[in-house]
């Protein structure tokens, strides 16, 4: 404000403090102010790009499309002459725009600037995917399902592209390649997108607990607990009494092996929130994670169990509490349940093999996994589980480290995660190859950082020490730790 009213500030100064002003409402949501806030900005400091680039945005998340075009064009036309405009920037704002020419109908114009920006950079995902879409709706099946094979190879497994794949083989009658990739995951859940630096460092703008609380859910779904444990911290500050982010907080802490800190924050969300099944499961696996309270633990999966026998995300609950309390057989009824409940459902048979390797029933876990591939053939879960139990199962009947390396090599193809990185080191060490699995067991380790807790870091040191001592990693059941008493190939 004491920039705008300083009549000795000039046009520029007080372009650029509307502009400031327009990027916080513009971070908050407050989206007809933003704009009005950029439209100042532009009048008075034409030469600057960005003003007319958040304006665009700001126009369109309003749903004012046909407002945004103009103002993303007129900034692409300044990025050519400012140099404080970035290659990324100007990549963003060209798919911005053919973004906003979808959104009119105008696919041929899209085409055009996704195919410069296919040019500009040939990796970029969403072109791809976007050019497949409009090849789709012109009837181009052909090349469509092309640039959406070109997508893919770039981000093996992504949902939506699966999705979009198997679409466009059902309209062409092929429904055999339409099943092969078929996903039961919601592709909407997670949109193809792409690098946009100047909307993403707004995001530093918003303190607000509910924005925090979206950050903390984006991180907590990726893996990385630490960073959401950290968002989720910074939004009950701005607003303590927000009972979900409290909640929140506590699942993060949960998963970053602190069930001493999560617990009273899982306690309270319990108690406000009664009705609230992931925070009842988080104050439950809270209190299971300490030997003193895990009956109590125990006890209270039971209770709701027993008060909705046919709650999945209560069997799911009980089964893991009776594995850490060491009641196997009582788990393994627990799966078998859930399994009758819900066919459909591919954890209660993934448990169920837990339960069997840890009543060293390993031949039967293995057959339980190798049904489970069969029946739910396009899950990683199934197959990757079945590949750790043939490459650590104690029983040498059991194993079989080819077939389990040749899995894993094809899953850390698709998806190099260090949880697959880890497997595949030790589908290595059971075939000899030692030297290599040491390198992929470290990679996995630098990976980790602390973003995923301790307990996937400890169980990842351990291995490597395994390793570098050239012994073969065993587990009592897949991911389950390892056993000290480990056991050579024979």
């Amino acid at each position: 404000d004491a920039i705008v009213t300083n009549p000795q500030s000039s046009a520029t100064e007080r372009g650029t403090a509307w502009g400031a002003l327009g990027k916080v409402h513009l971070a908050y949501g407050f989206l007809e102010s933003a704009a009005g806030c950029f439209h100042n900005a532009v009048a008075l400091d034409p030469t600057d790009f960005r003003w007319s680039f958040y304006l665009a945005h700001a126009c369109q998340l309003d749903g004012k499309s046909a407002t945004a075009l103009p103002a993303i064009e007129r900034a692409l036309q300044q990025m050519q002459y400012d140099s404080s405009a970035t290659p990324a920037d100007e990549l963003a704002g060209v798919l911005f725009l053919a973004e906003v020419q979808m959104q009119l109908n105008q696919p041929e114009e899209a085409r055009d600037n996704l195919e410069a920006a296919l040019q500009a950079n040939p990796q970029c995902v969403f072109a791809l995917v976007k050019l497949g879409q409009i090849a789709s709706e012109a009837g181009e099946s052909d090349l469509a399902l092309d640039y959406y094979q070109r997508a893919l190879a770039l981000v093996p497994n992504r949902d939506e592209i699966r999705y979009r794949l198997a679409t466009e083989y059902r309209r062409r009658g092929e429904l055999e390649l339409a099943a092969k990739f078929a996903s039961s995951s919601n592709p909407t859940q997670n949109p193809i997108r792409y690098a946009n630096p100047l909307m993403a460092a707004l995001e530093s703008l918003n303190i607000s607990a509910k924005h925090q609380n979206f950050l903390g859910m984006r991180h907590y779904a990726a893996g990385r607990f630490q960073p959401a444990a950290d968002h989720y911290a910074r939004g009950l500050k701005a607003d303590p009494e927000n009972i979900g982010v409290r909640g929140n907080l506590g699942l993060a802490l949960l998963s970053l092996g602190k069930p001493a800190e999560a617990l009273p924050h899982l306690m309270e969300a319990r108690r406000r929130l009664p009705d609230s099944e992931e925070f009842r499961v988080g104050w439950i696996k809270a209190l299971a994670v300490d030997p003193t309270t895990r009956n109590s633990a125990i006890a209270e999966a039971q209770t709701w169990h027993h008060d909705q026998p046919r709650n999945l995300m209560a069997l799911e609950l009980l089964a893991d509490v009776l594995i850490q309390g060491e009641q196997f057989e009582t788990s393994l009824t627990t799966c078998l349940q859930a399994a009758a409940v819900d066919p459909t459902q591919p954890w209660p048979r993934l448990k169920q093999a837990r339960a069997q390797a840890a009543l060293k029933r390993y031949r039967e876990a293995r057959e339980t996994l190798e049904q489970a591939t069969r029946s739910f053939p396009n899950d990683d879960n199934v197959r990757h589980s079945l590949a750790r139990l043939l490459v650590t199962c104690p029983d040498g009947a059991v194993r079989d480290g080819p077939r389990g390396y040749q899995l894993l090599t094809d899953l850390f193809k698709a998806n190099p995660t260090v949880t697959r990185g880890e497997s595949l080191a030790f589908a290595l060490a059971e075939t000899g190859k030692f030297d290599e699995a040491l390198k992929r067991q470290r990679w996995a380790l630098q990976t980790c950082g602390d973003v995923f807790g301790p307990e996937i870091r400890e169980r990842l040191e351990a291995g490597l020490r395994y390793l570098e001592a050239q012994h073969p990693c065993r587990e009592a059941w897949p991911f389950g730790g390892l056993l000290s008493d480990y056991q050579k190939p024979h």
